[in-house]
């Protein structure tokens, strides 16, 4: 009797698509992680060869399916305010110079905005509303958003600055047991 041993593939973009469709962004981002982690050794490399073999789709012509990752990973990291998460997404996706994302400068903005970086988050929002053709909410929003951006480089400059830190709410685990 012959036995073969098959090996169960997985492919991580098309997983994480369907997470995401269905607004589990937590799941998303783990397959779009596994997805990119090829491609990208800065992300979350926490695949492990041993457990699954990776199917990934052809990139050699086209890196549409690499920018997709990146964008709604990025857009993942957004939806659950992990500002930094999403600033590096966001800016790798820039670099693909694809028009695909109309509103991802808007977006990328307002997590730059989020992170105190509001020197770039201006340059971004003005970036956005030269390229930005429709006249809806978003652009609306975009031009109310360099006003309050800035105000914060305003405030910034302040001398008694100095006497405030701004930093993220850490929450603390206490172990009951």
């Amino acid at each position: 009797m012959l036995f073969r041993s098959s090996q169960l593939s997985i492919n991580y973009f098309d997983v994480g698509n369907d997470f995401y469709k269905k607004n589990d962004f937590i799941s998303a981002i783990f397959y779009y992680e596994k997805y990119l982690s090829p491609f990208y050794e800065n992300f979350n490399n926490s695949f492990t060869p041993y457990t699954v073999s990776v199917k990934q789709k052809e990139l050699k012509d086209n890196n549409t399916y690499l920018a997709d990752a990146l964008y709604r990973t990025a857009e993942s990291y957004r939806r659950l305010s992990i500002h930094d998460k999403a600033v590096n997404y966001y800016r790798e996706v820039l670099k693909k110079k694809s028009s695909k994302y109309p509103l991802i400068k808007f977006h990328y903005a307002h997590e730059l905005k989020a992170l105190g970086q509001f020197a770039e988050a201006k340059q971004m929002i003005e970036s956005f509303l030269v390229e930005y053709k429709k006249n809806d909410s978003f652009k609306k929003e975009a031009q109310g958003a360099i006003s309050s951006i800035d105000l914060g480089i305003q405030e910034f400059k302040k001398k008694d600055v100095q006497y405030f830190v701004q930093k993220p709410l850490q929450f603390e685990r206490k172990d009951t047991g």
